[in-house]
């Protein structure tokens, strides 16, 4: 190495001039250097940012969400016996994740955040699904800096103590409805809506539902699905982040994918 030249003449000579000296300790500091690593760019603006995390919430979902069946395949029955499922959604791994979390959050407020500035709501869903994506959302509002008020709806009512299908303090806000999952005929949203039906709350004038719901997934298709309930307390059209056009669902089309990358 010249720095190593350098110090042998050095050494010999016994003396140097200080530009021998101010080369050797620049040469010296190159050679022993880390090497520059050189990072492909990333994304940098925030709808580039934006993209990537939901493409990466959807792989996600994707590949660790859905469980798929062969045709004629009898893993996944279906409710009351009614045959079985081709695919069935398990949104449950990939939405305790935090960076999804967050995500999630992000889009709601992104929608509902000017919404609540113009007309206060609270949030609610059903357990347990709908629970982490409301504490993402409850924390979120903390941060931008907004009081959101929040209960949630249990699947049956308790038998013991006050008996109650309600955990939480309502308010006399709208209610926005919250799921991982939903559609139009869903169970778990209509239970929501029996559930606010049965506390009676008080938000006249307006309708005790908020007139949209935030869903991650809708059970349905982009264009064609129908996306209004008509519900007593108001009509509710459901919001999402995805569709089922996001997803490969069916089991032979997902291992022909999977087979190609």
């Amino acid at each position: 190495m010249v720095a190593t030249d350098r110090q042998e003449a050095v050494a010999k000579g016994g003396c140097a001039s200080s530009s021998d000296m101010r080369k050797l300790v620049s040469e010296s500091k190159k050679a022993f250097s880390k090497p520059k690593i050189i990072q492909a760019p990333g994304p940098t603006t925030p709808a580039e940012i934006f993209q990537a995390q939901r493409e990466q919430l959807r792989r996600e979902i994707n590949d660790n969400g859905i469980k798929r069946a062969p045709i004629g395949s009898q893993e996944l029955p279906a409710l009351e016996g009614t045959g079985s499922y081709a695919w069935q959604f398990y949104l449950r791994g990939p939405l305790l994740k935090a960076r999804h979390l967050s995500f999630v959050a992000r889009c709601f407020w992104s929608v509902y955040k000017d919404r609540y500035l113009q007309r206060p709501f609270q949030i609610a869903g059903v357990e347990a699904a709908a629970v982490p994506i409301m504490t993402a959302i409850i924390l979120g509002a903390g941060i931008i800096g907004l009081e959101l008020n929040a209960f949630t709806i249990r699947k049956e009512r308790k038998t013991y103590g006050r008996r109650n299908l309600i955990e939480g303090c309502p308010s006399d806000e709208p209610v926005v409805l919250i799921d991982d999952l939903s559609s139009t005929g869903h169970n778990s949203i209509w239970h929501a809506v029996q559930a606010i039906h049965e506390i009676e709350l008080d938000t006249f004038p307006l309708p005790p539902l908020y007139p949209t719901a935030f869903v991650v997934v809708f059970k349905g298709h982009k264009e064609g699905s129908p996306r209004v309930l008509k519900t007593s307390l108001g009509n509710v059209t459901l919001e999402s982040i995805f569709t089922l056009e996001d997803f490969t669902l069916s089991f032979e089309d997902y291992q022909q994918q999977a087979g190609q990358s």
